[in-house]
């Protein structure tokens, strides 16, 4: 693991340092149009709109999650990342959702308490209507690029806003599967998990890659309930995992 750290590590130097060794050796010369073309072409690279987006989901009603997520990105430069949490919980934001119904998946006994809770899924969904919108409006970007460098005290973007707006939609499922239109429920818990899917396969960290594939395994899960009571001989298609 250590050798294989050093090796990489020296890798991107030798890399990193290249574009500065033919820039010191070509000084005198005139600059290259493709070359600045090259170089205006990589600064949009680094560009993120979907990054941005997730890193201000907390964003207040009626403000722009993406402006947010620019502010928050900039303070890391100038401010550590224990003072913007402090700014975090002085700053109007956008509630999250709390209570049983948000238990913690992985916790004992949160998965069977989905199913045996009463709850009022239009009551949850009116109520939380801001963040069900921005996680169906972060799920239609076909792009990701974290924008921040690597390093112990990197700010993330909160996956607990995105976590709770599908806990939602997965009690959207239940609910329907109460109520006898258990078709239906697994239809949206398949359309669910192409979503998800789709979003994993952008992410370029480990940290994001993990979040979704937590939640692919509670919606296959509660598909997998909802099959399980579902009327005998009734075949569902589920998505292959790659």
């Amino acid at each position: 693991m250590v050798r294989f750290y050093v090796k990489n590590a020296v890798s991107w130097t030798a890399l990193f340092m290249l574009p500065i060794i033919v820039f010191v050796s070509t000084i005198d010369d005139e600059v290259n149009p493709e070359v600045v073309a090259a170089v205006h072409a990589t600064v949009s690279v680094n560009e993120s709109e979907a990054y941005l987006y997730l890193m201000g989901i907390k964003a207040p009603e009626d403000t722009d999650p993406a402006e947010l997520g620019r502010e928050i990105l900039e303070l890391t430069d100038d401010i550590p990342a224990e003072k913007i949490i402090e700014l975090d919980e002085d700053t109007d934001i956008l509630p999250k959702p709390t209570g049983p119904l948000f238990c913690n998946y992985f916790k004992e006994g949160c998965l069977n308490s989905l199913f045996t809770t009463d709850f009022d899924i239009g009551n949850i969904s009116l109520e939380h209507r801001t963040l069900i919108s921005r996680a169906e409006h972060f799920f239609r970007f076909n792009e990701f690029r974290t924008l921040t460098r690597p390093s112990p005290d990197e700010i993330i973007p909160d996956a607990g806003y995105l976590s709770s707006a599908e806990r939602i939609k997965v009690l959207g499922a239940i609910s329907n599967h109460k109520e006898g239109r258990s078709d239906l429920a697994v239809k949206s818990l398949m359309d669910q998990m192409t979503n998800l899917r789709q979003a994993m396969e952008l992410q370029d960290n480990l940290f994001g890659r993990l979040v979704f594939l937590a939640k692919l395994s509670e919606v296959l899960d509660v598909a997998s309930i909802i099959l399980t009571d579902s009327q005998p001989g009734t075949i569902y298609r589920i998505p292959q995992m790659t």
